[in-house]
């Protein structure tokens, strides 16, 4: 099925740079930058009151509005640099799926999943069969180390594949996306949240990124299984949050070498983009290392085999569904 803006299908060679692709296509790129303007000054700051479902890097949550048993009121997700926020939803039964794909690993298996979950989910809620997709892109911007671009280009180009006709409404991605700041280069959006109350998209802060944030970022860095994929972490039948067992990679010396090392120099040597990583890169970064060392010998006392689940109360508290499981603290 074709790729398609304003209902036309998009001619679209899989090395098509960003720049070419909006030059071709200066309808979207207009949008894309009257979002960037209109949205830029009203960015909003997610926080754990706020009902959210967060969906870290190399995560993806499916939901309909329709069937929110959490009745979370944000679907959101941040922290994208050359990282890609990737939002879906098919508009009958207003099912939502994001996805925050980072290029490595397996991206087109990743988005056909989300994409055959998604449909799974809206027949839930209706009969009928589904329309077609709309998608809503954010992140990348023009990174001297040259990760943005692939990432768009595999995006686009997975979507043009797929069985379902997809129509690109939004690209808020490279150079639409893009700012130069003392001679550097900036990402303008590196959150986007979906608004469920209202069925708007926003620039969006979350200072909150649970549940289990910490043991999610560990998984993202150093769980032994290499397959790359991306993980789904909602369960949009029961309203649950979850992360599936898996297991530490083995401790090195190296991660205590990236302990000693100053946070200037942590930064240069682990992320994409030093200049432009969020306050708490470092931090959490190293504190995913400390958990590694103190837990990766009690896969047991974590998981008790079995997946670990949350949910949201009325109080708008996350809590552990099983007694076995509990609180995880460095």
């Amino acid at each position: 099925m074709p790729l398609l803006i304003d209902g036309k299908h998009i001619g679209l060679s899989e090395d098509c740079s960003p720049v070419y692709f909006f030059k071709s296509n200066p309808e979207l790129a207009k949008k894309s930058r009257d979002f960037i303007h209109e949205k830029s000054s009203l960015k909003k700051t997610l926080c754990e009151n706020d009902r959210l479902l967060f969906v870290a890097q190399k995560e993806y949550a499916v939901l309909s509005t329709n069937q929110n048993q959490a009745r979370f009121d944000w679907l959101a997700s941040d922290d994208a640099t050359t990282c890609h926020i990737m939002i879906l939803k098919e508009p009958k039964t207003l099912t939502y799926g994001l996805m925050h794909v980072d290029g490595f690993g397996e991206t087109r298996q990743d988005i056909l999943e989300m994409i055959s979950n998604m449909l799974q989910c809206s027949r839930l809620v209706s009969e009928n069969d589904c329309s077609d997709l709309e998608m809503y892109l954010f992140g990348g911007f023009v990174d001297s180390k040259c990760h943005s671009e692939p990432i768009f280009q595999d995006v686009l180009n997975i979507c043009k594949s797929v069985l379902v006709n997809i129509h690109l409404k939004i690209a808020c991605c490279y150079s639409i996306n893009n700012e130069t700041k003392k001679e550097l280069e900036f990402p303008i959006i590196t959150g986007v949240g979906v608004d469920l109350r209202k069925q708007q998209f926003e620039i969006v802060k979350c200072s909150f990124q649970g549940p289990d944030a910490l043991l999610r970022h560990v998984r993202l860095l150093y769980d032994s299984n290499k397959d790359g994929r991306c993980r789904q972490i909602y369960d949009y039948t029961q309203g649950l949050v979850y992360i599936e067992p898996f297991v530490f990679r083995t401790p090195s010396y190296a991660y205590y070498e990236l302990m000693r090392l100053p946070d200037h120099v942590y930064l240069k040597y682990t992320s994409t983009s030093p200049h432009c990583e969020p306050d708490h890169f470092v931090e959490s970064s190293k504190n995913a290392i400390k958990f590694t060392l103190k837990y990766h010998q009690l896969i047991d006392t974590i998981f008790s085999n079995k997946r670990r689940e949350w949910y949201l109360n009325d109080e708008n508290v996350w809590c552990l569904k099983d007694k076995v499981h509990t609180m995880l603290t460095l």
